[in-house]
Parts: structure tokens; C-alpha cells; sequence
């Protein structure tokens, strides 16, 4: 097998877990608990595989000699990978731990494999200028080993919700910051000024050698710092991290200085530099500032689009873009139209997936989360639309090419794509999509709400009423509560999938996760409501709540309750009481009050009936 081929099938398998995350990232909002596969689709099975596959690519051009057992040996690991991949998440999507285990186990061998792949690789090669790099994916590796080890004792679910927030602390932040992290950052020493088609500086790989040993430093404290219990040490964790990067990553901004990166590769791994500096401040942040281990999953949980999409995503989905005239091969004018269709929209796709991303870790609606999402995964699927039309464009390039030295002996190539305004339409579509939407659900935006107090005179009298979010529906579903009341929502998500609640005045207790509560203080109501679960679909498969205004109040007097009828309004204790009542004035008598002056009783005897004649 040629190496073209080669790099064709091996990248084959990259593409088709990055299709089936595609797949997932569309139905995971209506299938309860896909997120996780979503995000183990991108990681464990798209980034692992084309992590295996080019560091092997890369170690082989930084050693100058071919790894032990050559594209074969390659071949037989990668098959193994996908294979235990695929049991891991299927022994987490169906509670299996015996799959989990089995899957791990194989995953941890290869990764071993590959580190002793490539140590041997390093023995008895002529270590030249860039030889120490290599210890990058070596410590990668290892990284991979460890963290899935610590993947699956975190998939055996435990009583101690302590111990399983450091268990997932550690995880996150060893796949992250140690087997991603290493990987990305030590290729990139090499790979930046090559997609920039310049020249390296003379220190920077004296520079990156000693930044691994800061970053791995980083990767230490994550785990000192689950070890000991000691959230606060994550802050030393993101300083020393950084440290290392930015020790790295300076040459690099050297060479982007002299020369603009404007390729969708160099923009896409410039952004994910950016992502990889925001996450790891954002987990050590989390970490430092929760309350206990048992909210960090929960916490840390937002990290994963950024790290997903924003990091390992535009990481690879820009690697793959400039290798493809390495996996297409062919001559320069073919290489010229590859990366034409590779380039295509590069400002407009990058700034669309960027903002997206920043748009959906913010607390904005769902709705709008919803198409700033779709839009950003569209930005990502144009990659596989591109690298069609970048093997189309290869067949022309090589036919035009050939008839070209048949006529005149001289290879020709298509002209350049000139620069267009990218970036602003890019910026246009993204706003179009706040648009769409913020019109789609206004009222979770705060837009067209209605009022709820009427100019009603109020009560003084505050109802209180409890309710639980959980099986796409509320209970109670709806609440009666006096006009002129104040009304006070305690709600609580006692389901796995996260809810919300909204009200068509705009009030909104925000996202809330499994076993989170909020309060929402309506003030006085005197007008009904209408309210629902604004996360996309949930409405519309019937999760609404509705406020019903009862009877009317006249007016207060000295902060006391508002009467009907001489009697003050029954409350039961605060707590759902209206939600009994069936409207009307007699439902604010209260029959236990004492009778005022003047009252007389009624003969509880009944007359005699009247005799038929």
C-alpha cells in the first residue's frame, strides 16, 4: 500500500466518527443522555484516531526513520481503537461496566502500544533538531492511558457523589490538559510555521522542550489536587499550565507577526489555542469556587462544547484541512486546487463556529442556543462538503494537468480565489441566527411579555407553591392564586435531562440541572400566565405550567390581608393552597374567622315542611 493510500483509509476512520458525531450533535437534544456520547464520539473517536494516526506521521519526519512495524503494525492499532472505543460507549449507554471495562482495557493498549512504538522508534535514531519533540506524544500517551483508567472507575457509578466529582475532575483534566493538550501543542512547534510557509525560529524547540515539562508540571497538580481534596489548588493549575503555553505558543506569535495567518488551517488552530487557554481557566476555576466535589460534574459540565468543538474540533477539522494534499497527493497545480477548495469561506466558517461556540455557553435562550448551534455545526459539516470537492478538484487538477504538459510541456494550476469580505458574512449569519431565535420565543428573551398585575390592589398575603420539573411536565401543571397575592415559585428538576421554567411575562428561574432548585417571585399577580420549559422541544411535547388568577381584591389596609366579605383570604399555609380553590369570591371566606359585631346565628333547626294537601 502506497502512502497515499494509506493516509486515505487511516483518515477514512477519522471522517466517519466525525459523521456520527455530526449525526448525534442533531438528535442529542431530544434523545435524554446523548450528550455524553456526543462529546466521547469527538474525543475518544475522531480526535484519538487522528491523533494515533499522525503522531505516528509526524515522529516518523521529526526521527527520520520509519516506526517498528510500519503502516501494518499502524493498521492492526487503530482497528483495535475503534473497536474498544465502540464498547465503552456502548457499555455506558446501556450500564454494562463488564463492556466498559473490556473497551478500556483495549483502549489503555494501545495506547501503551503506541508509546512503546515510538520510545523503540526513538532508540538508535539520529536525534536531530527536533528529536526531543517527539517526547510530546510520549507523554500523550501516557496521558491516554491514564486518563481512560480513570474514565472507567468514574463509569462505575458510586454511592459517594464526593469521590465521583474528583474521579471527573481528574479525567477532564487529564484527557484536556494532558493527552489532547500535548498532543496539539507539540505538533503545532513543527506544523504552524509549515502552514505558514515560513521559517521556524531558531529557539523555539529548546522553548517547547521545556515547556512540556512546565505543562506536564500542570497535568501533576490536576491530580495533586484531587488526591488531596483540596479544590482551591486548581487555581495553581491554570497558572502553571499557561506558563507552559505561553512559553510555547511565543515563538509562534513571533512568526504570525511577519506573516498574517489567513488560511482556514492557521485560523482554525490559532482559535483553538484560544479555546484550549479558555478551558483550562474555566475547569480551574470550577473547581476552586464550588461548593463541594459533588457540583463539579455538573459544573465543569459546560467546558465540553468549548473543548469538544472549540479545542480538539477546530484542531482537527484545521490539521485535516492542510494535510488533504498530503492524504490526496499529486503534483503542485493539484496541490494548489486542493487547498483552494479547503480554503473556501476560511474567515466566514471560522468566525461562524467561534462566535456559535461563544453564543452557547452563554445563559441566553434556548431557542437561540439552539440555531446559534445548528449553525456552528454546519460551519464544521462544510469540511466534509469540501474535502468532496477537494477530491473532485484533484481528478480535474490531474487531467487538466496532464493535457497541459502533452500541449506546451508546461503545468498549470487555477488562478487564486481572490479575498472576499468572509468575516462580515460570517458575523451576518451568526446574527441572523440570534434573530430567528429570539422571534421563535420571545418571552424567554423578555420581549412581548404580557403583564401579570393588572393594577390590582394587593393583598399583602403571599402565596408560596412548590413545583417539580421532571418527565416532560410540571407538578403540578398549574396554580389558582388570589388576585392581588403575591406568588412566590419554589421549582426543582427532578429529572436527569435539564428544564427551566418561563413565564409569559418574562420571569424565568434560568437552566437548571438534575436536583437544582430556584425561586421565582412573580410580585403581586392579578392577570393568569401562561409558562413553560423553554429548552427546544420541550414546550411543544407539552412541559407548560399556567398561573390562574382567582376572585378580586379590593384594596389593603395596613400591610394586613385584603377581604371579601367581611373575612380574610384562606391561604392554607402559603404552600399550594390556592391550587384547591375553584374561583370566585367564596373562595376567600374564611369559615374559621370570628364573627364580627352584629352577627347572629342562624336556628340550625329547620322548619317544619310545609303538609301537601
Amino acid at each position: 500500500m502506497n502512502r497515499r493510500t494509506w493516509h486515505v483509509r487511516a483518515n477514512a476512520v477519522v471522517l466517519a466518527w466525525f459523521l456520527a458525531a455530526f449525526v448525534t450533535s442533531i438528535v442529542h437534544r431530544w434523545v435524554p443522555g446523548s450528550g455524553w456520547l456526543l462529546t466521547h464520539m469527538m474525543l475518544l473517536g475522531a480526535v484519538t484516531s487522528a491523533i494515533l494516526i499522525w503522531s505516528g506521521h509526524f515522529a516518523d519526519t521529526l526521527l527520520g526513520r520509519p516506526a517498528p512495524g510500519g503502516q501494518q503494525f499502524m493498521v492492526v492499532r487503530l482497528a483495535v481503537h475503534t473497536v474498544a472505543a465502540v464498547l465503552v460507549m456502548v457499555g455506558v449507554g446501556t450500564g454494562r461496566w463488564g463492556l466498559v471495562v473490556a473497551g478500556g482495557a483495549g483502549v489503555v493498549a494501545v495506547a501503551l502500544t503506541h508509546v512503546g512504538v515510538l520510545w523503540r522508534q526513538r532508540r538508535g535514531a539520529v536525534m536531530a533538531r527536533f528529536g526531543k519533540l517527539s517526547l510530546y506524544y510520549v507523554a500523550a500517551g501516557l496521558m491516554l492511558a491514564v486518563g481512560v483508567v480513570l474514565g472507567v472507575l468514574l463509569a462505575r457509578t458510586g454511592p459517594d457523589a464526593a469521590v465521583q466529582g474528583r474521579l471527573y475532575t481528574a479525567h477532564v483534566g487529564t484527557m484536556l490538559m494532558g493527552f489532547v493538550g500535548l498532543t496539539v501543542l507539540g505538533t503545532l512547534v513543527v506544523l504552524w510555521p509549515t502552514m505558514l510557509r515560513t521559517k521556524m525560529l531558531p529557539g523555539a524547540p529548546v522553548a517547547a522542550y521545556r515547556a512540556m515539562w512546565v505543562l506536564l508540571a500542570g497535568v501533576a497538580l490536576v491530580w495533586v489536587t484531587t488526591l488531596t481534596g483540596v479544590p482551591e489548588l486548581a487555581l495553581a493549575v491554570a497558572v502553571t499550565y499557561l506558563a507552559g503555553m505561553v512559553l510555547l505558543v511565543r515563538p509562534m506569535v513571533v512568526i504570525a507577526r511577519g506573516k498574517v495567518p489567513r488560511s482556514f488551517a492557521t485560523l482554525s488552530a490559532a482559535a483553538a489555542v484560544g479555546w484550549a487557554a479558555v478551558c483550562v481557566v474555566a475547569l480551574s476555576v470550577l473547581v476552586a469556587t464550588a461548593e463541594s466535589w459533588a457540583q463539579v460534574p455538573e459544573r465543569v459540565g459546560v467546558l465540553a462544547a468549548p473543548f469538544a468543538a472549540g479545542f480538539a474540533g477546530q484542531v482537527l477539522l484545521g490539521a485535516l484541512s492542510y494535510l488533504a494534499p498530503v492524504m490526496l497527493g499529486g503534483g503542485p497545480s493539484v496541490v494548489r486546487a486542493v487547498n483552494q477548495e479547503m480554503d473556501r469561506a476560511a474567515g466566514a466558517r471560522v468566525v461562524v463556529l467561534n462566535a456559535c461556540l461563544v453564543l452557547f455557553v452563554l445563559p441566553l435562550p434556548s431557542l437561540v442556543r439552539v440555531t446559534s448551534s445548528l449553525l456552528g455545526l454546519a460551519a464544521m459539516a462544510a469540511f466534509l462538503v469540501l474535502l468532496g470537492r477537494a477530491g473532485w478538484a484533484r481528478a480535474r487538477a490531474a487531467r487538466r494537468r496532464d493535457d497541459d504538459v502533452l500541449s506546451t510541456g508546461i503545468r498549470t494550476g487555477p488562478p487564486a480565489t481572490p479575498r472576499r469580505l468572509g468575516p462580515v458574512y460570517g458575523a451576518a449569519a451568526v446574527a441572523l441566527a440570534v434573530v430567528v431565535g429570539v422571534a421563535g420565543d420571545p418571552a424567554a428573551a423578555g420581549l412581548g411579555t404580557s403583564s401579570a398585575t393588572a393594577d390590582v390592589a394587593a393583598t399583602g398575603e403571599t402565596t408560596t407553591v412548590q413545583v417539580e420539573a421532571g418527565e416532560m411536565g410540571f407538578s403540578p401543571d398549574s396554580v389558582k392564586v388570589p388576585a392581588g397575592d403575591r406568588l412566590v415559585l419554589e421549582v426543582t428538576n427532578t429529572d436527569a435531562d435539564v428544564h427551566d421554567l418561563v413565564l409569559g411575562d418574562g420571569a424565568s428561574t434560568g437552566r437548571l440541572g438534575s436536583g437544582e432548585s430556584a425561586t421565582l417571585d412573580l410580585g403581586v399577580v392579578g392577570a393568569d400566565l401562561e409558562g413553560w420549559c423553554s429548552v427546544a422541544g420541550h414546550r411543544q411535547m407539552g412541559m407548560t405550567f399556567d398561573v390562574v388568577v382567582t376572585g378580586t381584591a379590593t384594596g389593603a389596609q395596613d400591610g394586613a390581608a385584603a377581604t371579601v366579605g367581611g373575612a380574610a383570604p384562606d391561604h392554607g399555609g402559603g404552600h399550594g393552597a390556592a391550587a384547591g380553590s375553584t374561583g370566585g369570591a367564596d373562595d376567600l371566606v374564611d369559615l374559621r374567622a370570628t364573627p364580627g359585631p352584629g352577627f347572629s346565628a342562624h336556628d340550625p333547626v329547620l322548619p317544619p315542611a310545609p303538609r301537601e294537601r
